[in-house]
């Protein structure tokens, strides 16, 4: 019929190549990607047209600012109605004024405010130095110095 089955002993066993032992190849079978489209409708129908868009909502009314005259007063009483023991520290300590100045622009303003809480005197007053220094020169306000002498 055949070829008889030959056995394979160590001794006609062909050795392996250094390169075949440290091969962590795995071969795969390529698969193609097709990239499909979705199907066409069959027919067209009529479609509606979209519902009109909801009117917008009202914009909130335009509050006072707290620099207004009254809304300090008015927000201290409201904070002293809230909080029994924050009633008992704005009691105990004066109410605070904001010195409003037309030289200097309220964008200004918050950014100094911003600074000047988060940061020790000395340097929020070098870093407002260097955001002053970006603004154009017209809204830069001068801040008075101290006499010399």
């Amino acid at each position: 019929m055949g070829r008889p089955a030959r056995s394979l002993s160590p001794a006609t066993v062909p050795p392996l190549a250094a390169t075949e032992l440290r091969s962590t190849k795995i071969s795969f079978c390529s698969r193609k990607i097709v990239k499909t489209l979705p199907p066409k409708p069959l027919a067209t129908a009529a479609v509606a047209p979209p519902a009109p868009a909801p009117a917008p909502a009202p914009l909130p009314p335009v509050l006072p600012a707290l620099s207004s005259p009254g809304e300090i007063a008015a927000a201290l009483r409201h904070l002293q109605a809230a909080d029994p023991l924050l009633s008992a520290v704005i009691a105990s300590t004066e109410a605070p004024t904001f010195a409003a100045s037309p030289s200097l622009p309220a964008f200004n303003s918050l950014a100094r405010s911003i600074l000047y809480q988060q940061l020790a005197t000395s340097a929020a007053d070098a870093i407002y130095a260097r955001f002053l220094a970006l603004l154009p020169s017209a809204s830069v306000p001068r801040r008075p110095q101290p006499p010399t002498g």
